[in-house]
C-alpha cells in the first residue's frame, strides 16, 4: 500500500474515531456541568497545571523520537520502555511528595490529596507509551483509535457515576486514571511487540535521547505557556475563576485536540518519510485546506454564538463565560494554524528549531497573560488568545526560513480561510439577531445552517474559494476510498 493509500486510510480512521470521542466529550460535558460547579473543576484544573508537567517529563519527546526514528531495534525500544516506566514511577513518587508544597502554594488543604490520586496516572502513562509508539509505528491505526475510545469511555462512565453518587470533585480527579489504567492494559495487550530487559547492546539511544531532549523542552514551554492563564487565574482569583476559565478552554480546546493531536499518528510518521522538497509541500498544502476550514468554521461559529452554545451545553449556571469563551475559540483559530506547523517540525526532524520557535512564541503569550491579570479573569485570557494570534505568522515565517517549506501560500490560505468564515458567521449572527430565538438549540441550529449556507455560496461565486472546495472534495474522496486511486504523490 502506498504512502499516500496509508494516511488516508489512516485519517479516515482517526476522524471516525474522533467524532466518537467528541461526542463523549460533549456528553460528559452536558452531564457533569450540570452536576458539578466551577469549583470543582476548579480545584482540579490547579492541579492537573502541576502534574501535566510531570507527564510531559515522563515522555519529554521520547515516543515522538521514537516514531520519527528511520528504524528502531528491540533492544531500543525496550530501553526506552524501561525509561519511561521508570520515570513514570519515579514522578509519582515526587508529585506525592511535593503535594503539601503545592497544597500551600494554592492555599487550599484539598489539593494535596488530590494531587497524590492523580499522580498515579503517571505509572500507567509511562507503561503504555512504548506500546503506542510500536503500533503507531506499524501503522496499526485501528488499535490506536479504539484503545482511546473505549479508555475514554469508560472512564467518563467512572466519572459520571461518582458525581451522580455524591462523590463531588473525586469523580473528575478520578476520571485520569480510570482512563489511563484502561488505555494501559489495552495497549499492552494489542500491541504484538513485548518489552526485554534492558540492556547495554542493540544501538545507542544518543539521537533519540538529542530528539526527544529538543522536543521535550519544547512541549514544556507550549505546556506552560497553554496552562499559565489556568495558573495565574488560580492563584490571583481562586478556584471559581479558574474552574470557569479550564472549563470553557476544555469545551473547545478539547475538541479541537481531539482531533488535532490524533491525527498525528496519521500524519507524522507518513510526511517522515517523504524525501521530496516538491511533494513534501504539496502534501502539507493539501492537509492544511481541509484542516483550516473545519477548525476555524467550528471555532468561530462557536466564538460568535457563545452565549446559546454555554447554555445548551453546561446549563444557565456557565453562561457568564460566554465573552470568555468567545476569546478562547479566537485565540484557538490560530493555534489550529500552528498546529499543522508543529506537523512540519516534527516530520522534519528540526526538534532544535522547534525549541527555539517556542521559546520566543510561548514567552510572548505568557508575558501577555501576566499583563492581562491586571484586567481580571479575561484579561489573562485576551492576553493569551493574542500572543497564539502573535506565534502564527511566526511560525511560517520561520518554517519558511529552517524547513525548506513554501510558507508563503500556506500563509494566505489561512488568511483566506478567516476572512470566507467571518463573513460566514457575520451571516449567521445577523440571522439569529434578526429573528431572536429564545431556545438556545434553534439559534445554534439556525446561525449554523446559515453559515454553512454562506459558506456554500461563497465556494459557488469566489474562483479562490472554488479551488479551495475543489481541493476538499478530492481529499473527502480519497478518506472515501482509503485506496486504490490514493498515491504518494497525489498528496
Amino acid at each position: 500500500m502506498s504512502l499516500g493509500a496509508v494516511v488516508v486510510r489512516g485519517g479516515t480512521l482517526v476522524l471516525s474515531g474522533q467524532v466518537i470521542k467528541v461526542i463523549l466529550l460533549l456528553i460528559g460535558a452536558a452531564v457533569l456541568g450540570r452536576v458539578l460547579g466551577p469549583e470543582e473543576f476548579g480545584l482540579i484544573a490547579m492541579v492537573t497545571v502541576i502534574t501535566g508537567l510531570g507527564e510531559l517529563f515522563r515522555d519529554f519527546g521520547l515516543s515522538s523520537a521514537a516514531i520519527q526514528a528511520k528504524s528502531l531495534n528491540r533492544s531500543q525500544m525496550s530501553n526506552l520502555f524501561w525509561i519511561n516506566s521508570g520515570m513514570g514511577l519515579f514522578l509519582a513518587s515526587c508529585a506525592t511528595l511535593f503535594a503539601p508544597l503545592v497544597g500551600d502554594m494554592y492555599g487550599d488543604s484539598r489539593i494535596p490529596e488530590i494531587m497524590v490520586v492523580i499522580s498515579a496516572a503517571f505509572v500507567f502513562s509511562g507503561i503504555q507509551t512504548q506500546f503506542q509508539v510500536d503500533l503507531t509505528r506499524r501503522l496499526m491505526f485501528p488499535a490506536l483509535i479504539v484503545s482511546e475510545v473505549v479508555s475514554q469511555a469508560l472512564g467518563l462512565v467512572v466519572a459520571i457515576g461518582l458525581a451522580l453518587a455524591g462523590f463531588g470533585y473525586w469523580s473528575i480527579a478520578l476520571q485520569p486514571v480510570a482512563y489511563a489504567a484502561i488505555l494501559c492494559i489495552i495497549r499492552c495487550v494489542w500491541s504484538p511487540w513485548k518489552p526485554g530487559w534492558p540492556t547495554r547492546t542493540g544501538g545507542t539511544l544518543i539521537p533519540l535521547l538529542r530528539f526527544g531532549w529538543n522536543l521535550g523542552i519544547a512541549q514544556l514551554l507550549n505546556y506552560i505557556s497553554l496552562n499559565s492563564p489556568t495558573l495565574i487565574i488560580g492563584t490571583r482569583f481562586g478556584p471559581t475563576d479558574a474552574g470557569l476559565y479550564s472549563r470553557l478552554y476544555q469545551l473547545v480546546g478539547a475538541q479541537m485536540n481531539q482531533i488535532l493531536a490524533p491525527l498525528t499518528n496519521a500524519v507524522f510518521p507518513v510526511l517522515s518519510r517523504i524525501d521530496s522538497d516538491r511533494r513534501y509541500n504539496a502534501a502539507i498544502r493539501r492537509i492544511n485546506i481541509p484542516v483550516s476550514y473545519a477548525m476555524v468554521f467550528g471555532l468561530i461559529f462557536v466564538a460568535t454564538n457563545s452565549r446559546p452554545f454555554v447554555e445548551l451545553v453546561l446549563g444557565d449556571g456557565w453562561s457568564g463565560g460566554s465573552a470568555m469563551l468567545s476569546i478562547v475559540s479566537i485565540g484557538l483559530v490560530f493555534q489550529s494554524f500552528t498546529f499543522v506547523g508543529y506537523w512540519v517540525f516534527l516530520s522534519k526532524g528540526i526538534s532544535g528549531s522547534l525549541l527555539r520557535y517556542n521559546l520566543v512564541t510561548k514567552s510572548v503569550a505568557l508575558s501577555l497573560a501576566g499583563f492581562g491579570a491586571f484586567q481580571g479573569a479575561l484579561g489573562v485570557a485576551f492576553g493569551y488568545a493574542l500572543g497564539l494570534a502573535l506565534a502564527w505568522p511566526i511560525c511560517w515565517w520561520w518554517l519558511g526560513r529552517v524547513g525548506s517549506i513554501e510558507s508563503l501560500p500556506i500563509f494566505v490560505e489561512e488568511c483566506r480561510v478567516i476572512i470566507v468564515i467571518s463573513v460566514c458567521a457575520l451571516v449567521g449572527k445577523w440571522a439569529t439577531n434578526l429573528i431572536n430565538f429564545e431556545s438556545s438549540l434553534a439559534s445554534l441550529l439556525i446561525s449554523g445552517s446559515v453559515m454553512l449556507a454562506t459558506a456554500i455560496f461563497i465556494s459557488a461565486a469566489v474562483p479562490v474559494v472554488r479551488a479551495d472546495r475543489r481541493a476538499m472534495k478530492e481529499i473527502i474522496a480519497l478518506f472515501r476510498e482509503g485506496r486504490g486511486n490514493a498515491t504518494g504523490s497525489s498528496l
